[in-house]
């Protein structure tokens, strides 16, 4: 570049000295700055994936996320790196978060990430609002705010002292959201990434309407007078809209229409009619139209001998505080055979049932039930072999050594699919470590395939707290493909051939006993 500089000025009149000098200073930083870009840019989640997976201490994580949170280009490496790192110390990582943050003060970036770090929801909402003064068009404030108000407010404890903290936050918030609402697919001032969120800020938009119960309005945003909805309106919040209206045939052929088309391919005619009740009852009684969800149980021939219908107007009743109608539904639940005493123990629309003396002699009733059944319920689970080939598949554990499918030729393998998230993943996780503090037979080996997660980290960490026996492998989007994993948790039973032979998706009460039933039948 000097020599260049050099016949240039030999050529120019002294005057354009100074515009060179001036280019020049303007051209090094640009240069420096895209020499950091690439650096940035080379930080990218499979790299932190692959570079995690050969780290066994936390501290040498730790120095991992730091580098990948502060000079990884992409926000979701980002995001990524602090995931894990709040996984293993999440003061420490509120800590590095405000470190950047004070080093950076006018950063949309990290303004965020703070905001991701803190601990109470009042926080994470008044830093959303920082994010989104400084960038406006940048998704990721929104993104932080609704996700908030979302998980916090709009699905918490209406009793809880945070829930009216963050209903008055709402209030205050109500002109912002009143811009969200405006936001449309072809604003030419609307970012690429700001239109890449949209159907989150959709979303949302909808459950604050129904929160705030403006049906009226939520119908006309969703465009439900019109020749057919937006694009973008999901049938359940159709549905949910009308509950709020009171049109409850519309909601209630929008649910059915909705289970439809979501498991055709994957659930039996009958099975979808049992999750078009399922979504009914839930729907309804989520938003307090617990008559009509009775009536709609009182319409079903047969319901008075069909002891989970039962059970459900039970429910119904004991959230519309009837107690005594409660009491009559749930006796004649357990005289038609009802008997998931572990659901009606943890079912938190049961509650006011708790404290009465009749309460504990009905579980006990269920009990005996359960008791009974077990014969009926290892015809039915025996009942549904079948035989299809495996797909092979070879998986990084945490220690990195793979896990080869063919390997385990001569095992009954057990996979269970599943993620941190998923309360009903949890809830299947302790039977599944049972059974295997138990196993009877060197020739069985128990997976936990962890999938659809954004945190490897993080799947270690909660196997490795609760001392789970499962064997942790990560799995992949082509693994759960190739085994049609539409849920989870998924369970799949392979032979000692490689076959697959059973497989449930989601968890049910008496999972301990259905992986014995399983494996003995293989072994």
């Amino acid at each position: 570049m000097s020599g260049i500089a050099a016949n240039y000025l030999m050529e120019a009149e002294m005057r354009r000295f100074g515009l060179l000098i001036a280019v020049l200073l303007i051209l090094l930083p640009l240069i420096s700055c895209s020499k950091s870009d690439q650096v940035g840019a080379d930080l990218t989640g499979d790299k932190f994936n692959a570079e995690i997976q050969a780290l066994v201490e936390d501290g040498d994580i730790i120095q991992l996320c730091r580098k990948y949170i502060k000079d990884a280009s992409d926000i979701d490496v980002k995001r990524q790196a602090q995931s894990t790192y709040i996984d293993i110390d999440p003061e420490g990582a509120l800590a590095y978060s405000r470190e950047l943050l004070d080093e950076n003060s006018d950063s949309p970036i990290f303004t965020y990430l703070y905001g991701r770090a803190v601990q109470t929801p009042a926080e994470q909402i008044e830093t959303a609002r920082k994010v989104i003064e400084l960038d406006p068009g940048w998704p990721y404030g929104y993104r932080l705010l609704t996700a908030t108000y979302s998980s916090e407010l709009f699905r918490g404890d209406e009793t809880d002292e945070q829930h009216i903290a963050l209903k008055a936050m709402l209030a205050d918030d109500s002109d912002l959201i009143q811009k969200m609402m405006a936001f449309k697919d072809d604003d030419p001032d609307l970012s690429e990434d700001m239109k890449g969120y949209l159907p989150d800020i959709h979303k949302f938009v909808i459950d604050y309407l129904i929160f705030n119960k403006n049906y009226a309005q939520a119908s006309d945003y969703m465009g439900l007078d019109n020749e057919a909805p937006y694009d973008w309106v999901e049938k359940m919040d159709i549905a949910r809209v009308y509950i709020g209206l009171k049109k409850y045939n519309e909601a209630r052929k929008e649910i059915a229409d909705a289970v439809t088309e979501r498991f055709a391919n994957d659930l039996t005619a009958e099975e979808i009619e049992e999750y078009i009740d399922h979504y009914t009852l839930a729907l309804f009684g989520g938003m307090k139209a617990y008559d009509e969800a009775i009536r709609y149980i009182e319409s079903q021939k047969g319901y008075k001998k069909d002891p989970d219908k039962l059970y459900n107007l039970a429910c119904l009743n004991a959230l519309k505080e009837d107690m005594g109608k409660a009491f009559y539904s749930l006796t004649r639940a357990v005289e038609q055979g009802y008997d998931l005493y572990e659901q009606a123990e943890s079912d938190s629309d049961l509650d006011i049932l708790r404290d009465d003396n009749r309460w504990q002699a009905i579980i006990e009733k269920m009990k005996v039930n359960w008791d009974k059944g077990a014969p009926e319920r290892k015809k039915e689970v025996l009942g549904n072999k079948f035989s299809e080939i495996a797909p092979l598949f070879s998986l990084p554990g945490i220690d990195g050594d793979s896990i080869n499918l063919a390997d385990l030729k001569g095992k009954v393998v057990i996979l269970d699919f599943w993620a941190t998230w998923c309360g009903p993943c949890r809830m299947a996780m302790p039977e599944l470590d049972k059974f295997v503090d138990n196993l009877h037979s060197e020739d069985i080996a128990v997976f936990s395939v962890n999938v659809w997660e954004n945190n490897r980290k993080g799947a270690q960490t909660f196997m490795e707290q609760n001392q789970y026996d499962m064997t942790l492998i990560y799995g992949s989007r082509e693994l759960t493909d190739a085994y049609k994993v539409s849920g989870i948790p998924t369970i799949v039973v392979i032979d000692k051939e490689g076959n697959l032979r059973y497989k449930q998706i989601g968890y049910s009460q008496g999972l301990t006993e259905k992986l014995t039933w399983w494996t003995d039948d293989l072994l």
